[in-house]
């Protein structure tokens, strides 16, 4: 028996491999991004980032899918603030040209949209904050990073003003610049008129 499901495994994996040779790979369509988008709210990231991987694979300019993909990146075990914080930038930039929302139209208007673009970007570059605060990162190096999070939550609130969490963040962020609660004060450096600022 085991012999005759090794044997059947080896067929269906050589048929795979010659499909996807000969080009009859089947397109991924918007019900894949919908279950993905399902898995991720529902806090199952790890099952949802093979999906939108897949789906992005076949539609890259699909500004949903990049915030679909950075919410997984944040929401992993192992999350990583880069990967995530690049996806929402991607889904700004394409939703600024196409001003499409895919599957998430049904989820949200496009204001709750960019706000919800905003909101992750600062939540990605707060994490990166506490990370870097726990490794004892000096805080003239993590102000950059304090001020980011801040414009961020701001332009969330331009497109959400009514939104309670961004809002708190808003409140959080603003405690941290004064050197609170955070355990190591993010002081603002001290201007110098000679430096450059983009």
């Amino acid at each position: 028996m085991k012999r005759v499901l090794q044997a059947t495994a080896n067929v269906l994996a050589i048929a795979s491999l010659a499909a996807t040779l000969a080009g009859c790979r089947r397109e991924a369509g918007p019900e894949l991004l919908q279950q993905a988008w399902k898995l991720t709210a529902a806090r199952q990231v790890t099952e949802a980032l093979p999906l939108v991987k897949t789906y992005l694979s076949w539609h890259p300019a699909d500004a949903s899918a990049h915030y679909v993909l950075g919410k997984c990146y944040l929401n992993r075990q192992d999350a990583n603030t880069t990967l995530a914080k690049g996806e929402f930038e991607t889904a700004r930039h394409f939703f600024g040209k196409n001003h499409e929302l895919g599957v998430l139209a049904r989820e949200m208007t496009p204001d709750q949209f960019q706000s919800a673009l905003h909101r992750e970007t600062a939540l990605a570059l707060m994490r990166a904050l506490y990370e870097g605060d726990g490794k004892g990162v000096p805080g003239k190096l993590l102000y950059p990073v304090l001020e980011e999070a801040l414009r961020q939550t701001h332009e969330g609130l331009r497109f959400d003003p009514s939104s309670g969490f961004l809002q708190d963040m808003e409140k959080s962020l603003e405690s941290m610049a004064q050197g609170s609660p955070s355990p190591t004060p993010t002081p603002r450096p001290p201007f110098k008129s000679t430096e450059i600022t983009i």
